[in-house]
């Protein structure tokens, strides 16, 4: 393709005459199918001065096998970016009207569309280690060790490029983490998410999945911020204890609606029964039943961090 071309425009628009505009255009040498070609359209008056023009008037098409309308929008002052999608593989040539005249002719500049063909997949697998790989802090950064190895079970490199490690969870977050070479075979995968929440860890390589799993990151201020504003201290066989708990944000507000993953772990004679209802308005309540008389201990936790009050001491009698 012509990277740089240049052509004289006298073309009749319907609101005048567009006299002299040089039409200079900049873009890829070649491009896959499916892939996204990009020109830049660069007009020019008759001094070499970047000039606007009426996008109304302007359409643009790759013209081969199968002709390809594309779209084109203002990017600078006398600066037109062109997009186009081809999808059949051959020869094209750019054709550029303005009020339905070709400005360029066939040939002008072309553009060639190759297949394209996935890399060869060797048979790799991957091994996974680091804290990345199972939980982590709200806001701070954390660090995924990948591994790769042939069918051996030898260490063998791979294209860093084609790996993406993104990481998905709550308020709609889609994280992509930044992946570089440590030494052969081995790289590391680092991303943060500042939310708190369970997400999905998702690692590819070469677009094919080689791990899915579950992450979860705590706010530790926010966990320390709650409070169980209140609970008894004694109860009685089989009979039901109540434990109110305050959801607070990571600056010590009051949550005002639900949604918080509290739970709770009983030691003691014997396992507890606990169940958390969601009040919708940051504050939870816990029943708790005692099946045998004895001290026992209740820890409450949201994502992993008790709140002030917690662990509560219960002394059950029958």
């Amino acid at each position: 393709m012509c990277c740089d071309d240049y052509h004289t425009s006298l073309t009749m628009a319907s609101e005048g005459i567009e006299i002299n505009t040089l039409y200079r255009v900049e873009g890829l040498e070649s491009v896959k199918t499916g892939s996204v070609a990009t020109y830049t359209l660069l007009p020019e008056d008759e001094f070499g001065k970047p000039k606007d023009i009426d996008l109304k008037y302007i359409k643009v098409y790759l013209r081969g096998p199968v002709s390809v309308e594309g779209t084109i929008h203002r990017a600078l002052q006398g600066q037109y970016t062109m997009k186009f999608q081809p999808q059949d593989p051959g020869e094209y040539w750019l054709d550029v009207k303005y009020d339905d005249a070709s400005i360029f002719k066939q040939g002008d500049i072309t553009l060639a569309v190759s297949i394209h063909e996935p890399r060869v997949r060797a048979k790799l697998n991957f091994e996974f280690d680091g804290p990345g790989l199972h939980a982590g802090r709200v806001g701070e950064r954390i660090e995924l060790i990948i591994i790769t190895k042939d069918e051996s079970g030898k260490e063998t490199d791979i294209d860093v490029g084609g790996l993406e490690v993104r990481v998905k969870g709550p308020a709609n977050t889609n994280v992509k983490a930044q992946c570089h070479r440590e030494k052969t075979a081995r790289f590391v995968a680092r991303y943060e998410v500042n939310v708190p929440g369970e997400f999905v860890l998702t690692v590819s390589y070469d677009e094919r999945k080689v791990l899915e799993q579950k992450v979860t990151f705590s706010d530790v201020t926010r966990g320390e911020k709650s409070e169980i504003l209140s609970s008894p201290s004694s109860g009685r066989v089989r009979e039901f204890v109540k434990v109110r708990i305050q959801s607070r944000d990571m600056f010590g507000n009051n949550v005002l609606c639900g949604g918080d993953q509290w739970s709770a772990l009983s030691t003691g004679p014997s396992p507890a029964q606990i169940e958390i209802t969601d009040n919708l308005n940051g504050t939870y309540e816990a029943s708790l039943q005692f099946p045998k008389a004895g001290v026992y201990h209740i820890d409450f936790k949201l994502l992993g961090v008790s709140p002030k009050g917690s662990p509560l001491k219960i002394t059950v009698a029958n």
